[in-house]
């Protein structure tokens, strides 16, 4: 997301991504999870 980029560094979009996922990883597909 170029708006993300221009906002966050690197670390930061790694940190949110991770965030994200903790958070709401139960709506990822299954396969994700291996």
């Amino acid at each position: 997301d170029p708006h993300t980029a221009a906002v966050l560094g690197i670390e930061e979009i790694y940190a949110l991504v991770d965030d994200l996922i903790a958070s709401h990883g139960d709506w990822l597909p299954a396969w994700l999870h291996r």
